[in-house]
């Protein structure tokens, strides 16, 4: 996931927020396609609950997750300002490691017999 540091390098944070945001909100259309149910665009790992498509302790998991993404990349910004370049580049692998965790519990969720259908 060496894109999120790309998108760092190319467009600071609002880059980064994309690149998260668009590697879960492709995998999530794929999981509401493969089931059949329109998605809306909108990162909401609680209603991959509610239609039986993960537990609640995942869907708190990936909600979890997620948010410290978010705060992570509150944390990149305020790291710029004080000019902390290494903290920086540790924090974006922080944020990798999280993004490849949601990518690979929803990659799961993507391939299993219960959304393809």
């Amino acid at each position: 996931m060496y894109i999120v540091v790309k998108a760092y390098r190319e467009g600071g944070t609002p880059q980064v927020l994309r690149v998260v945001e668009d590697a879960i909100v492709s995998r999530l259309r794929r999981i509401y396609a493969g089931a059949g149910i329109e998605f809306n665009g909108e990162i909401c790992f609680s209603k991959l609950a509610d239609l039986g498509f993960i537990d609640e302790d995942t869907a708190v998991y990936l909600i979890a997750t997620y948010m410290s993404i978010e705060q992570a990349v509150k944390e990149i910004e305020e790291l710029e300002e004080l000019g902390e370049r290494v903290k920086v580049e540790k924090t974006l692998e922080e944020i990798t490691n999280k993004l490849l965790e949601i990518v690979h519990v929803l990659s799961q969720l993507e391939s299993s017999s219960l959304v393809i259908q």
